[in-house]
């Protein structure tokens, strides 16, 4: 009994506890693989949910654009952005500090800007065409610039704008839209219907006559009837000194004069011979006599150049510039500020040495304020404190052609009784023919004379 138990004992012990260790070792591995199992499949299923959470809000994303890119389409206006453009209009004002002190008594009508439903009005009724090409971006670009356009002036200023070209884009905006509107924008208009005096360069003769001038890639003319463009958009004066002024012959130079008397716009810069051309148009500004005088240091021929008895620029090339000092020197006697406007040209898109040079000549010789309008470039929009007077390199283009980039309109302001001369850059752009400001304006200060 003894031997056959101690045999069995043993056995059954250590059988007993092989069996044990083997079942707990099969439990074990069985309750892990279930356990990572598990962790699997809940992260299949989150991930699941995720993906088709996604699915959902970017389909639903969708139809919102869907619906918004329709919206701006068919009704060709910014009003789904209306509620953004509002929530963002304290920052731009604040930005452009135009909301401190107006004073809404300027010479000039102010025109009020379009309620909301006025301006969608306005923009459902455009024609179809290249109106309706404009993207949600240029809408909302455009229905901000109109918020930015109410209060933008405290008191009455001097605008000053680039080179002017009514072409055919310009002029169907303005058919398009039956007036200025199509032109330029609410900020714009307003800046202009606030201002005391606006002057500009007009790069083109009013004229249906004439032969263009030979060996001259551009040439350009528009029909006098267009001359309501220039007075609906408040400018009373242009320069006529520029490459441009002859492009159609001495008939459409004479038209040109002509159809800016009928429209009681003055000019400068050009005339029927040298006295004419070299004459400064000079206005009271708030109780400051001021002159503004145009010139051009760029022509294709030098007959272009007027004459003691020859139609033509009064320009300012190194071989007559002494009578543009001369003028300068004269009109510094008689008036409180003087103002002179340069045309140059190049398709360099840099400010060249010369002009550089004649800038500061002309300020030498008792010019307040020089202001340049040229092609545009990287330097556009540059002011250079030139011994205390102000020099604006290039303006560019404010109203030209289908499209413009890097141009500027000038704010000028002044001070009689601290001698301050104040002057504002508003950057401008332009498409189809669209005239906006398209960012905040550049601030500078001066003493003058």
């Amino acid at each position: 009994m003894t031997v056959m138990g101690d045999k069995k004992y043993p056995v059954k012990r250590t059988g007993g506890k092989r069996t044990q260790r083997k079942a707990a070792g099969r439990g074990g591995d069985k309750w892990l693989l279930r356990a990572i199992s598990a962790i699997l499949y809940l992260i299949c299923g989150i991930l699941l949910v995720i993906f088709g959470a996604m699915l959902i809000f970017r389909a639903y994303q969708h139809g919102q654009n869907e619906a918004e890119g329709k919206a701006i389409i068919e009704e060709g206006t910014a009003g789904i952005i209306v509620k953004s453009a509002e929530a963002s209009l304290k920052d731009i004002m604040d930005s452009l500090k135009v909301h401190d002190n107006m004073d809404r008594t300027s010479q000039k009508a102010q025109k009020k800007l379009p309620s909301e439903g006025e301006f969608e009005g306005k923009s459902s009724s455009m024609a179809s065409g290249d109106s309706r090409a404009l993207t949600a971006l240029g809408a909302k670009k455009k229905y901000e610039d109109s918020l930015r356009g109410e209060p933008v002036l405290k008191d009455s200023a001097i605008l000053i704008g680039g080179n002017v070209y009514l072409s055919t884009y310009v002029q169907d905006a303005y058919d398009r839209e039956g007036g200025i509107e199509g032109v330029l924008s609410p900020a714009v208009r307003s800046l202009s219907d606030n201002s005391d005096f606006f002057m500009a360069g007009q790069l083109f003769p009013f004229s249906d006559r004439g032969e263009p001038a030979e060996d001259k890639e551009y040439v350009y003319r528009v029909s006098a009837e267009r001359t309501d463009i220039l007075r609906e958009a408040g400018i009373d004066c242009v320069s006529l000194a520029n490459s441009h002024a002859l492009d159609y012959g001495y008939e459409a130079f004479s038209d040109n004069i002509s159809a800016l008397q009928q429209a009681g716009i003055a000019y400068t810069g050009a005339g029927e011979d040298m006295d004419e051309a070299s004459q400064a148009v000079i206005r009271d500004i708030n109780g400051m006599r001021v002159a503004f005088l145009g010139v051009s240091r760029r022509v294709p021929d030098a007959l272009w150049g007027a004459g003691k008895s020859r139609p033509g620029v009064f320009l300012a090339y190194d071989a007559n510039k002494e009578e543009l000092f001369s003028k300068v020197e004269e009109l510094n006697r008689s008036c409180d500020l003087v103002t002179v406007y340069i045309y140059w040209g190049g398709d360099e898109g840099v400010i060249p040495d010369y002009m550089r040079v004649l800038a500061r000549e002309t300020a030498d010789h008792g010019a307040d304020l020089i202001v340049c309008a040229g092609p545009g470039g990287p330097e556009t929009g540059e002011v250079e404190n030139y011994n205390n007077t102000p020099i604006v390199y290039d303006l560019g283009s404010m109203i030209y052609g289908s499209g413009i980039d890097d141009s500027y309109l000038l704010e000028l302001r002044t001070e009689e009784t601290d001698g301050t001369l104040s002057l504002r850059l508003y950057p401008l752009k332009a498409s189809m023919g669209y005239t906006y400001i398209s960012g905040d304006p550049e601030h500078y200060e001066f003493s003058y004379r």
